[in-house]
């Protein structure tokens, strides 16, 4: 089964699912903050792009606040060191410490390092 196939086929699961029962299953972004990945700091995440379904591995090497953001616990960037360079899409990421995998655009930055940003105001 394609991974475009496996997205849809589980969209449509979750479209029948109740919403309260998706929030127990799947974190919310609002429950990703900066506390949340400050001990992962120096260990490995995996990632899958959701074009091709091939595991990358990265380590968290930094957690860096945006500037012009007054709520650094929301708005903050992770930066990834990565074993060869990457490519921009969104991965699911993965880690033994976090209950379940997260969505995240992943953007090359110089070199073999991919950043992630969470932006959130509110």
């Amino acid at each position: 089964m394609t991974p475009r196939r496996r997205f849809l086929l589980g969209t449509a699961a979750a479209a029948s699912t109740p919403p309260a029962a998706i929030a127990a299953l799947v974190p919310m972004p609002r429950e990703l903050t900066r506390a949340t990945f400050t001990p992962l700091v120096g260990t490995r995440f995996e990632a899958r792009s959701l074009a091709d379904d091939v595991p990358v591995e990265l380590e968290l090497v930094a957690i860096d606040p945006l500037p012009g953001c007054a709520i650094e616990e929301r708005s903050f960037a992770l930066r990834f060191a990565a074993d060869h360079a990457g490519v921009q899409a969104t991965y699911a990421l993965s880690h033994p410490a976090l209950a379940v995998p997260f969505g995240a655009l992943l953007v090359p930055e110089r070199g073999r390092r991919m950043i992630a940003t969470f932006n959130r105001h509110a």
